[in-house]
């Protein structure tokens, strides 16, 4: 739909074209298909706002929503905790038992102010391999005195979610990984 409106990152040797979503409108963002990509069955599937996911799925099933490179918003003075706050008490989703709801993210600073905005919703700090040795410090010091009460993280209780290859090794440190607790990442 928009075939120009790209930016190009150089990576390597390597120039890609993206397309960032903070360059479009909400209009704009509506009018792009959403499922050709996947199978031509779902060919004309728009991009849902989490308002209307929330519509779609309350009282029918859950939610796993993830905050997005939140380092690039609170840069930009946009707090996208403060926003999913919001929207989670507007529609009463703190502890839906009919609806359930876990927030995860990448990002440190995320999931300390989520545990003080929401700290009946659930919270998975995701890992990726190449974080691993990173991630775990940071697990660490989130456990530290003063974070373990912002946060609610032990090892007894705090779900990681992880990239396929590392729940092994964090289960061998003690670790309950967000797929232990049934959640399919």
């Amino acid at each position: 739909v928009f075939p120009t409106r790209f930016v190009e990152e150089k990576a390597g040797d390597k120039v890609i074209r993206r397309w960032p979503v903070h360059d479009f409108t909400l209009a704009e963002i509506k009018q792009l298909d959403a499922g050709s990509w996947m199978d031509k069955k779902f060919a004309g599937t728009r991009i849902l706002t989490f308002q209307e996911a929330i519509d779609l799925v309350r009282g029918k099933a859950g939610l796993y929503p993830e905050l997005k490179d939140p380092e690039f918003y609170r840069q930009r003075g946009v707090d996208p905790v403060r926003l999913f706050a919001d929207i989670v008490k507007k529609n009463g989703l703190e502890a839906d038992p009919r609806t359930p709801l876990v927030l995860q993210s990448f990002d440190e600073a995320t999931l300390k102010a989520a545990a003080i905005a929401l700290p009946t919703v659930p919270r998975v700090f995701l890992v990726s391999p190449a974080d691993a040795g990173a991630a775990h410090d940071v697990v660490e010091r989130m456990m530290s005195t003063t974070d373990a009460m912002l946060t609610g993280l032990s090892q007894d209780s705090a779900p990681v979610g992880l990239t396929r290859g590392m729940s092994d090794a964090l289960r061998a440190q003690g670790w309950i990984t967000a797929q232990d607790r049934g959640f399919q990442l």
